[in-house]
């Protein structure tokens, strides 16, 4: 039994590491993806893998504790423990989470129009980036140019169209200069 403790909290404890690094790494370079089957299975939120690995790091932690310590029912013991801080974790971590991203979400359809700023300068044909309010939150995207033209750092912009997680953009004073 201490080899499925053992095994149990490496394994959480490893995938904890793991997910902190590559998080930040996949962050860094805008790579993800989302899983949508169209309905709620019960009780999903704890198959979360975050909650996954608290549970087998609970569980396998509490089992170790209990087989040093000499304790009489160390396996319900330690599963208890490990269901009851998973259950916290997703109850009141992931759910409060969750609850504020769709609060504070808006479409992205509902950004054209938005008036931005360049941040960073897009480059002929390349990729900058714009800051911009919405629902009282100060956002950064990246963005190009809609004619593929430079447009410097600190020009007021337009948001004229959303694809995938690039904003195109034409500035404040192109739409001036027409009318």
């Amino acid at each position: 039994m201490e080899k499925v403790f053992y095994y149990s909290f490496i394994i959480g404890v490893v995938y904890i590491f793991l997910s902190f690094i590559l998080g930040g790494v996949f962050d860094l370079f805008n790579i993800g993806a989302d899983i949508d089957f169209g309905f709620e299975f019960p009780f999903a939120s704890l198959l979360r893998p975050a909650i996954l690995a608290a549970f087998l790091t609970v569980f396998g932690g509490m089992g170790l504790l209990g087989l040093k310590n000499q304790w009489t029912y160390v396996f319900a013991i330690a599963l208890a423990s490990a269901l009851i801080i998973s259950i916290i974790i997703s109850k009141f971590v992931f759910d409060k989470l969750k609850k504020a991203e769709n609060t504070s979400s808006i479409r992205r359809k509902e950004l054209i129009g938005v008036e931005a700023v360049v941040l960073e300068t897009i480059l002929e044909h390349g990729i900058g980036s714009i800051t911009y309010t919405a629902n009282g939150n100060k956002m950064n995207s990246p963005a190009k140019s809609m004619d593929g033209t430079k447009i410097l750092r600190g020009e007021k912009v337009i948001i004229t169209k959303v694809d995938k997680s690039i904003f195109y953009v034409i500035p404040v004073k192109e739409i001036l200069d027409e009318k």
